[in-house]
């Protein structure tokens, strides 16, 4: 059985809702508790949680969707943060691994402007006049998420 935001199911349904980010953080709940304690149990919730959280994205550039500014611009943060734990206690997870790096690669190629050193909240596009700070948070979070697992040795960054 697994504890969702359903209550307690079998452990072959997942939690789906469309607040992605919501469950980013149960994710992250669900392995600093495998963390705390090497209960399986635990791990195998996020990772199920994770298939689930796949559904809500597209395949432009990525996967990672334009959540705009404001609070919106650090849901993406939220997804690399949680992605860059699962990659790290769930090694050979091809999909996390490769949506870090997919999503590092479009925001450092398409998504930043060089002259002003700043990123767009769409991650396939050059920003507008205006950014916001939680945007550029988002934007730093990955890469610094992606430089640590490249740096563990979890991935290979082909960034330049």
């Amino acid at each position: 059985m697994l504890l969702t935001c359903k209550g307690w199911i079998p452990c072959t349904t997942a939690c789906p809702n469309e607040l992605y980010d919501d469950m980013e953080w149960m994710v992250i709940a669900w392995l600093r508790a495998y963390e705390a304690t090497g209960i399986v149990r635990f791990k195998e919730a996020a990772l199920l949680l994770w298939e689930d959280i796949q559904t809500g994205w597209n395949n432009h550039m990525g996967g990672a969707s334009d959540e705009g500014d404001g609070d919106g611009g650090l849901f993406k943060g939220i997804l690399v943060r949680y992605l860059a734990e699962l990659a790290l206690v769930a090694p050979g997870r091809s999909e996390a691994e490769e949506l870090l790096l997919s999503n590092a690669n479009s925001l450092w190629s398409w998504a930043r402007d060089i002259e002003r050193n700043v990123f767009h909240t769409d991650w396939s596009s050059l920003p507008s006049e205006r950014v916001t700070l939680s945007t550029q948070l988002s934007g730093i979070m990955l890469l610094e998420r992606v430089a640590a697992l490249e740096a563990g040795g979890v991935v290979v960054s082909q960034t330049a």
